[in-house]
């Protein structure tokens, strides 16, 4: 049983931000015109590169959602920072370092990170069977987020978070990237909400925004003011070993970002942390930060993964 562990963060104060909101559809909609379709950017065979480390590989099934461009092996994966930490992360750093909007730090991290490819937010890699054929976009929608919900079920129960999950849904706001959330409560959701910020602005005031639209939830059996939801925009790049190749893009919040640390050790879905991530507070949609890991690295199946050009590879089972 591995501990999740971080690099060194820094983190810097930048800009307004906004958090796309829940769903807003009444609950007398049927249950099939509320899905939002995943988005299917290929169906073809992914070809797996020997020559590359597992790392690279995972990190390209990302591409076709514009996702992973400019994540290279390297001979110095690990950049200047010493020791094996192949199997597990370095503590985090508690500092909190806030600057202004025109220091050159702040500008390294704009978005023409974005534009050039190098910054993303960090990404889940689910493989997901897809022996099923014809199905609908309903269905096909249903298939990921059921195969999501319970890959999350089984990392977070390797946790102290056990049976924080309640429910995963389709979110059908059309003016946000998200697809699909999975809606949690308990201390997870405190904990994620305040993770990062200084004591100061920690606060307990949380829950999910517009349960009353979620179709279906019975608000009387969960505590909604201990709710939260984990939010990916979701979408299919191809095919391995006979499953989809599902990407998770996972909003950049700082309880997303949370979660996803919980689960990285513990589940079969690749994820890749990039080195550089800017996010805003779950609580607090004024405020924008970015932190640094150390370098980019990708879980799987309880390993750190590096992008080292020594690793010579070979395709895993699925």
């Amino acid at each position: 049983m591995f501990r999740l562990q971080l690099f060194n963060i820094a983190l810097v104060l930048l800009a307004l931000v906004g958090m796309a909101g829940c769903g807003s559809t009444p609950n007398k909609v049927a249950k099939y015109e509320v899905i939002e379709p995943i988005k299917v950017h290929s169906t073809e065979v992914f070809e797996w590169n020997n020559d590359a480390s597992r790392a690279a590989n995972f990190a390209k099934m990302g591409h076709k959602a514009g996702l992973g461009f400019g994540l290279r092996d390297k001979s110095n994966p690990k950049g200047n920072i010493q020791g094996d930490t192949s199997n597990k992360f370095l503590d985090v750093a508690t500092g909190f370092l806030a600057m202004d909007l025109g220091t050159g730090l702040a500008t390294a991290f704009n978005e023409n990170q974005r534009d050039n490819k190098t910054r993303f937010a960090p990404y889940m890699v689910d493989f997901v069977d897809a022996k099923q054929e014809n199905l609908s976009e309903a269905e096909l929608a249903e298939l990921v987020i059921a195969s999501l919900k319970v890959k999350m079920e089984r990392a977070l129960n390797k946790t102290e978070y056990a049976k924080s999950i309640i429910r995963a849904y389709s979110d059908n706001n059309p003016l946000g990237m998200v697809t699909s959330r999975v809606l949690l409560q308990g201390d997870i959701c405190i904990e994620g909400t305040n993770y990062l910020m200084p004591d100061s602005r920690k606060t307990r005031k949380i829950g999910v925004r517009n349960a009353d639209m979620i179709i279906g939830l019975n608000k009387s059996a969960i505590d909604v003011d201990k709710s939260c939801g984990f939010e990916v925009g979701s979408s299919i790049t191809g095919k391995v070993d006979g499953k989809f190749i599902v990407v998770h893009e996972i909003v950049a919040s700082n309880l997303n970002v949370y979660i996803a640390q919980q689960i990285a050790m513990h589940t079969d879905m690749a994820i890749i942390f990039p080195e550089y991530l800017s996010f805003h507070h779950a609580s607090d949609m004024q405020e924008k930060y970015t932190f640094k890991y150390d370098y980019t690295f990708v879980t799987y199946k309880g390993e750190q993964l590096l992008f080292d050009n020594r690793e010579v590879s070979t395709e895993p089972a699925f």
